[in-house]
């Protein structure tokens, strides 16, 4: 997973459970129409509620346990962001990803212009993608390094290989940055070897 997909997975899953409960209310107002046309009819009337209660259950159910899961996300990633040194990095990605506004609006709730919200926000990310990275190496075997940036890559964590050599994945994010280095891209050889993602083994 990546950062990311990280920070945006306590918003996912919040927009899940919203939609679990959106049908959650319809499958319960639908349970009590179809048991109300079924004592009025004395029981004459319909195959009865039992398999649509029985539904109801099952989906109340998976509700709880999704909200569980998706508080426990909620909670992983704001002890991520509490770990990041910078007050003001902490806020804006909070804004971001806890609160759930655009870039613009969190330089805004920030008293920051657009312009040096988006930078803020970039030097934000650059941290939080530091720190997971330590993280990692606490954690990870480290298996490469980064032909860019000199960077250790994981055992599993994602990479790009380009004429034999190897890129982390936030280097591989700007080509524009991989390309305007001619000291890391070699000249092209005569017949041009396509670039590949791979996940290190």
């Amino acid at each position: 997973m990546s950062l990311e997909e990280f920070l945006q997975s306590a918003r996912e899953g919040e927009l899940e459970i919203e939609r679990m409960s959106d049908m959650l209310l319809r499958l319960d107002a639908r349970a009590k129409r179809v048991t109300a046309v079924y004592r009025q009819s004395g029981g004459t009337k319909g195959d009865g509620p039992e398999a649509i209660w029985m539904q109801l259950a099952e989906q109340r159910e998976k509700l709880t346990q999704r909200m569980t899961e998706a508080a426990k996300q909620q909670e992983a990633v704001e002890a991520f962001l509490a770990k990041i040194g910078r007050s003001r990095y902490r806020e804006m990605l909070r804004l971001r990803f806890l609160s759930y506004l655009t870039i613009e609006e969190s330089s805004a709730r920030m008293g920051y212009s657009y312009d040096a919200g988006k930078r803020l926000s970039a030097q934000a990310m650059r941290a939080a993608r530091a720190m997971r990275r330590s993280e990692w190496r606490a954690q990870e075997t480290v298996c490469g390094y980064c032909r860019s940036c000199g960077g250790e890559i994981y055992m599993g964590e994602f990479c790009f290989r380009l004429n034999g050599r190897v890129f982390c994945r936030d280097c591989v994010r700007s080509a524009r940055e991989i390309a305007g280095d001619t000291d890391v891209l070699p000249a092209p050889p005569q017949r041009k070897a396509s670039p590949s993602i791979h996940r290190t083994l």
